[in-house]
């Protein structure tokens, strides 16, 4: 259970630990969920210093590719630390809660109070073995996505009735897992108001110990000087309309939907650019060649780059508009506010995202920020829209970019978080009020 009474010691005397637990390998997601955050808060003189600490199996850890992606990791924050540290079973001496805590023990002596805060739930039940073992500390739970949600749509469903059973079990075992995750820990991050929400009424938490934190970056970071030198490397036409996807590309993410509107878009403008920047391919390029030449696009029209996110965050600046689409799913509906929103705002980047993205289609069509699509789409509707992406970008394109990196500034930058951040970590009275979202809904009913 969590302790009671946490004390409230000044910041120099808090150790912030971000634990990530067999997730190292993720590319981007650790790039931009971690370490940025870890580098964001360093910046800040009223946040602990912090330090990252990856759990992985000793087969993965003390492999050569674990090894050449900590050093990877350790040149993006070399001000920082970032350890690895192998665990050969969940119980034992080599357990991944008593390696965690002998790793930490020179801190406990030195009489500083780690604050563990925890990627996923996973880590939060180690962070609290941890915990129990030195005696001291506070765990804290970052729900960035929703696990048992996440874990049927791994295994090919879109939502949690008529699963076969053991589907259904590995889905309530993942709602197990994200229950223990809430008890044990002392306060909930939730990246989205329906992720809170999701929280609070599925996994049972206390609505005064969560609060809403989005996937947010460190600064705005668009460079006019930048885009101008890519486009002109790149062979693009400096005033042609750019169509950019950052991440993993798999076929949840409607690849093929990207590509019709970059044909739309051609067929206006040949001078149309789709630019892919990833990490992780899922498709493969016989894939891409194949729909390129089925939407007749001419080679030159589909630029590929598998960059790192912090590389990444260089070159967005070459684009107009981000793709964030997503197929139909639960996770989908009202949980995430993915990583790749904030991302592409910090680069003056509109986007391009249909309904099933969360709370974000909500926020494009307020701030006016770019362009939202259904599920039915049709071809003429398509080329229709993209018709009129293309006109907006010819006569409004630089006041797309203001009212993007202003939404970025004003809700998206970690700075915007700090009291959030500060609570959490038990260093300020507890927020009043932490919610953004009326609880008083019930949850969202799926359909059947």
């Amino acid at each position: 259970m969590p302790l009671s009474g946490i004390m409230e010691p000044a910041n120099r005397d808090i150790a912030l630990i971000y634990v990530v637990q067999s997730e190292m390998m993720d590319g981007g997601v650790i790039e931009s969920q971690v370490i940025a955050p870890l580098r964001a808060q360093a910046a800040m003189s009223s946040q602990p210093r912090g330090r990252a600490v990856f759990l992985e199996a000793a087969r993965v850890a003390l492999s050569p590719r674990a090894r050449r992606t900590l050093a990877t990791l350790r040149s993006m924050w070399p001000e920082g630390r970032v350890a690895l540290l192998p665990f050969v079973s969940r119980l034992g001496r080599r357990s991944p809660s008593a390696m965690l805590a002998l790793h930490l023990l020179p801190v406990a002596l030195k009489g500083r109070f780690p604050v563990f805060h925890c990627r996923g739930p996973a880590a939060t039940i180690t962070a609290h073995g941890a915990r129990e073992r030195l005696g001291l500390g506070r765990v804290v739970y970052d729900l960035r996505g929703a696990h048992a949600e996440e874990t049927i749509h791994r295994l090919g469903h879109r939502w949690p009735e008529g699963l076969p059973p053991p589907v259904a079990a590995s889905y309530e075992k993942a709602l197990e897992i994200e229950r223990e995750a809430v008890q044990v820990a002392d306060f909930v991050f939730a990246v989205s108001p329906g992720l809170r929400q999701y929280a609070v009424e599925r996994l049972g938490a206390d609505p005064s110990q969560v609060a809403v934190v989005p996937s947010c970056v460190e600064e705005t970071c668009f460079d006019e000087d930048r885009r101008t030198c890519l486009r002109k490397e790149w062979g693009i036409d400096q005033t042609a309309p750019v169509f950019v996807y950052s991440g993993r590309l798999g076929p949840e993410r409607l690849p093929r939907l990207m590509l019709e509107i970059l044909a739309a878009a051609h067929r206006i403008d040949s001078r149309a650019r789709l630019v892919l920047f990833t990490y992780l391919d899922e498709l493969g390029r016989e894939w891409l060649d194949s729909m390129r030449q089925e939407l007749d696009l001419p080679e030159a029209a589909v630029i590929h780059e598998t960059l790192s996110r912090d590389e990444v965050m260089t070159a967005l600046s070459v684009g107009d508009f981000g793709f964030l689409l997503y197929q139909p799913a639960s996770r989908y509906r009202r949980f995430q506010a993915p990583i790749k929103v904030g991302e592409y705002l910090a680069c003056g980047l509109g986007l391009i995202v249909n309904e099933g993205v969360g709370e974000v289609p909500q926020v494009v069509k307020r701030e006016r920020i770019g362009w939202i699509l259904g599920h039915d789409w049709t071809t003429d509707r398509l080329r229709n829209r993209v018709a009129a992406m293309v006109e907006e970008l010819r006569s409004d394109g630089a006041a797309l970019r203001r009212r993007a990196l202003a939404t970025c500034s004003r809700e998206l930058l970690w700075r915007c978080h700090e009291v959030t951040l500060r609570s959490g970590y038990g260093l300020v009275p507890k927020l009043q009020d932490p919610s953004l979202v009326d609880l008083s809904e019930s949850y969202p009913e799926r359909p059947r």
